[in-house]
């Protein structure tokens, strides 16, 4: 297995090509979770360090997306959350 870690919103265009089609391999594809969604409200509510990791095969096939970000609470404690926030997101 091959994981990248992407720190810059240009990796919403760099897998989308893939990002979908991992979905439909997927037994729950969730609307939330699919390209269009995830970089629309990155666009738009996305305000903090963003942390998109890729999962591959050793053949580069794409098996696994987490689209997270990093936020830092009052105490400064960094934490990782979904993108598109986990009211809609987590399931």
């Amino acid at each position: 297995m091959q994981t990248t870690v992407y720190t810059d919103s240009a990796a919403f265009d760099i897998l989308a090509p893939e990002w979908d089609a991992l979905l439909q391999r997927s037994t729950d594809a969730p609307f939330f979770m699919r390209h269009r969604y995830q970089r629309t409200w990155w666009q738009h509510l996305g305000n903090n360090e963003l942390v998109i990791i890729a999962i591959r095969t050793e053949q580069g096939q794409l098996v696994g997306l987490a689209p997270l970000f990093c936020t830092t609470n009052q105490a400064g404690q960094r934490r990782l959350d979904l993108v598109g926030c986990v009211d809609v997101s987590d399931y």
